[in-house]
């Protein structure tokens, strides 16, 4: 029998990419490749590059060590600007927007960037270790080849980052989210789909599909955890599921041994796996980055007759890795969780995986649309508990009573602002995103409910967002966090906001009975 060998993309493999979506995701094949990608330094969610208006290079105007001074004395953002090859070491930028700016070979060692816009900078070769990047927003910024050994982020937005050659030895990541939503089993799932023949779809879809675009969790033994999936579904099989794919689920395997034989007879026969795996460690430079991200693992014939299976994953980091047998099966072990639903058994295992096959049968995109809504519809109005944790309208309910009780302490209940809340913001965005592209495939008066919801929806981020009132304890927010804390109305305000959010969701969820209905596609 031909020996195979394994070939495995990570969570967010530089190159991988979603299809156009309607804020410009990366296609995922077709055109003439950007420069970024062709240089390795797109991930899963990076938009291609625009050219800028008129079609020349852009310029921006140049900063030296002493304007920089000025501008932070007197506490003044600088987007767009030059500070290319600055010596800037040990400074603070706090609250700024420095968006677009271009830090190219600058000394930054043991600088501290807090509460900063700098979506769209570029730090390539820049010196940064131990520099802090503490509840910044990061979207689409170049570590190309820079040092940030020994840096740390913390409660960052770092969805499309590029950390293609980057040395991040001893690098510690903390809250960050590398895909907006928090669930980065994502871009995996897409790429297994994609493996099986089933066209592209963009980043928003995906969560949809997956549930995960209308999900809302709440725990309050882990209030400041995101767990990045609905209560009631595994978001893998349910998408694949949807799409009319075969989706086996392995939970049992013992042994290091029998894994690896179990996955490579799956490989064997062309189907694609997806596995947790720990990507810290020996062959990436990034050793503190901990925890299991999941992969797509294809097949592809071994340019040697009888070689045993090996393993090349590449990571969100940029770093193309060859991993044993023996190496994946200890990366592999676990034990992870496995996405099943809470309630269902096991809700942890060693070498779990999820084996995709091809289409068993032609799903209608309305069908695959109108699914979609039903199991939305399904999330909100879950009324089971689970050991506490509660789920879409309950959960909303839940959050409340706990804001709205003086016996729990504020600081506790508060950290739902950080991590959980930026999570929330950003599946309903891939709602709202879903929701566009879902109009196109129905008819005048479903696009129109559509409509509508995305339109709540787009008032629930604003909510979230500008109109949310408690800091996070423990973010830097230059002692202001703790004053802020101890007015006792911060907490009843956000408490109100949680119960308006739910309100404008259960809105969404009567246009999607109407869209249903609409359409003929059925009672949810």
């Amino acid at each position: 029998m031909r020996a195979t060998a394994i070939v495995g993309v990570l969570v967010l493999l530089a190159g991988t990419a979603w299809a156009q979506g309607p804020e410009g995701d990366v296609p995922a094949g077709g055109g003439a490749p950007t420069a970024a990608a062709e240089a390795g330094l797109v991930t899963a969610d990076t938009p291609p590059e625009a050219p800028p208006a008129g079609g020349g290079i852009v310029i921006r105007p140049r900063l030296t060590v002493e304007d920089v001074a000025a501008r932070l004395a007197e506490g003044a953002s600088f987007p767009d600007h030059d500070l290319s090859g600055l010596s800037l070491p040990g400074r603070t930028f706090a609250g700024l927007d420095l968006a677009r700016t271009g830090w190219e070979r600058a000394d930054l060692r043991g600088a501290r960037f807090a509460r900063c816009t700098l979506d769209g900078a570029d730090f390539s070769g820049a010196l940064l270790s131990g520099a802090l990047f503490e509840a910044c927003s990061l979207r689409e910024v170049q570590f190309l080849n820079a040092t940030l050994a020994g840096a740390s982020f913390a409660q960052c937005d770092a969805s499309s980052v590029g950390f293609t050659g980057a040395d991040l030895s001893g690098a510690a990541f903390s809250d960050v989210r590398f895909v907006r939503s928090g669930a980065t089993y994502l871009p995996a799932l897409s790429i297994a789909l994609q493996s099986q023949g089933e066209p592209p779809r963009s980043q928003a879809f995906m969560s949809a599909l997956c549930g995960n675009a209308f999900a809302f969790t709440y725990d309050p033994r882990a209030r400041s955890t995101w767990p990045g999936r609905p209560l009631t579904v595994n978001p893998l099989t349910h998408a694949c599921e949807v799409l009319g794919h075969r989706a086996v689920k392995r939970f049992d395997l013992r042994s290091g041994s029998g894994a690896t034989e179990a996955l490579s007879g799956a490989l064997a026969r062309g189907l694609t796996a997806l596995i947790p795996m720990e990507v810290g460690g020996r062959g990436l430079r990034g050793d503190s980055v901990r925890g299991g991200l999941w992969v797509a693992v294809n097949a592809e014939p071994s340019p040697v007759a009888g070689q045993l299976p090996s393993v090349r994953v590449g990571s969100l980091f940029g770093v193309d890795v060859p991993y044993t047998p023996d190496d994946l099966a200890s990366r592999w072990q676990g034990p992870w969780d496995t996405l099943e639903p809470l309630g269902a058994l096991p809700a942890r295992a060693a070498y779990p995986f999820v084996v995709v096959g091809v289409r068993l049968q032609q799903t209608a995109e309305r069908e695959v649309v109108a699914e979609v809504l039903r199991t939305a519809i399904r999330i909100f109005e879950e009324e089971r508990t689970f050991g506490g944790v509660t789920g879409g309208r309950a959960a909303y309910e839940a959050l409340s009573r706990d804001l709205n009780n003086p016996e729990v302490d504020v600081r506790e209940v508060a950290v739902w602002s950080g991590f959980p809340r930026q999570c929330l913001i950003g599946t309903r965005r891939d709602a709202v995103e879903f929701l566009r592209e879902a109009g196109a495939v129905l008819g005048p008066q479903g696009a129109a409910h559509l409509q509508a919801a995305g339109a709540e929806y787009e008032t629930v981020v604003g909510m979230l967002e500008q109109g949310w009132p408690l800091p996070t304890p423990g973010a830097p927010a230059e002692g202001a966090a703790d004053e802020a804390l101890a007015a006792q109305a911060d907490r009843y305000q956000a408490a109100t906001v949680v119960l308006e959010v739910m309100d404008r969701e259960r809105r969404v969820v009567d246009h999607f009975r109407q869209a249903l209905v609409a359409e003929g596609l059925g009672q949810p």
